[in-house]
């Protein structure tokens, strides 16, 4: 089990340096390949929770085909395997600041 916190640890805080500097991420979630820009992380219910604006990749639905306000995710930190920062624009949508059910305590958030 402390592997699992520190990895978990690792992953909280790549992440946060990510939000901060907007760099983009790779990763498998939920058993798909995922390009993401992520915008906020924090707590909720227990779970350490990530906003991401998806660009690339699939999800359970299907392949990203392109930008648009359908694009945001609110995922579970505990389930990103192999976890990257990667070059490339970051992406977002103008309704970036509408409220989230995502998160209730900030840890991390994207200064605009």
């Amino acid at each position: 089990m402390t592997g699992d916190k520190s990895m978990n640890q690792s992953t909280i805080q790549t992440l946060a340096l990510a939000i901060h500097s907007k760099r983009n991420v790779s990763f498998t979630y939920d058993g798909h390949y995922r390009e993401c820009s992520p915008h906020a992380l924090g707590h909720k219910g227990g779970k350490v929770n990530m906003l991401v604006f998806q660009f690339s990749g699939a999800t359970s639905s299907g392949p990203i085909t392109s930008d648009g306000p359908g694009n945001w995710k609110c995922m579970d930190v505990a389930k990103i395997q192999g976890l990257e920062l990667i070059e490339g624009d970051w992406h977002t949508w103008e309704n970036h600041s509408q409220p989230s059910t995502c998160i209730d305590t900030m840890i991390a958030e994207v200064a605009y």
